[in-house]
Order: C-alpha cells, then sequence, then structure tokens
C-alpha cells in the first residue's frame, strides 16, 4: 500500500492516521524509516511530516531516530536538533 501511495502516477490516497497505523505495525531498520522520511517529504504536509516522523520516534525509538533528525534537518529546525542531540547518550548519534 506504502508503493502504491508514494507513486506519483497512482492516484492512491492515504490520510496520515492511516500511515502512521501502518508504521507502528512495522518491523522496520533505520534504514528503511529513512528511506521512507526521504520519500514520504513530498507527500505530507511539513507539519503532518514532522508529527508522523515525531511519533514514530517515541514509539520506536533509536530505530526511526534518523529519519526524525533528517525530517527535522530537511525542514530547517536546527535548534530542535540540537536540543535531541544534547539530551542523547553521546553514542547514539555518533555518525550525526
Amino acid at each position: 500500500m506504502m508503493e502504491r501511495y508514494l507513486n506519483s502516477d497512482d492516484s492512491f490516497d492515504m490520510d496520515v492516521k492511516s500511515i502512521e497505523e501502518m508504521l507502528e505495525q512495522l518491523n522496520a531498520e533505520r534504514t528503511d524509516y529513512l528511506e521512507l522520511a526521504r520519500k514520504i517529504k513530498g507527500k505530507l504536509s511539513p507539519d503532518s511530516l514532522i508529527a508522523l516522523f515525531e511519533k514514530m520516534y517515541n514509539a520506536k525509538g533509536i530505530v526511526a531516530a534518523d529519519a526524525y533528525l533528517y525530517v527535522l534537518y530537511d525542514l530547517q529546525m536546527i535548534d530542535k536538533i540540537r536540543e535531541i542531540l544534547l539530551n542523547s547518550d553521546p553514542e547514539e548519534f555518533v555518525k550525526i
């Protein structure tokens, strides 16, 4: 369903709540969430995008952290990124 939603040629549409429910059930890795963030950013409003990945970060923790930070960076929310990095374990975001 997500592939159809992300396909620009398909008229299939999903609401944010359905996307959240699907992602909560997904047993994905860090790279999967990051790839989804890159692909879905053009489909959702900035507020919906932030809310979605913030919820995933709060629910999934470090697994969804890179995607959440990517979304924040893409939307130029540097202060929020700084806050997350300062309040996290130094080993958690080594590559960032």
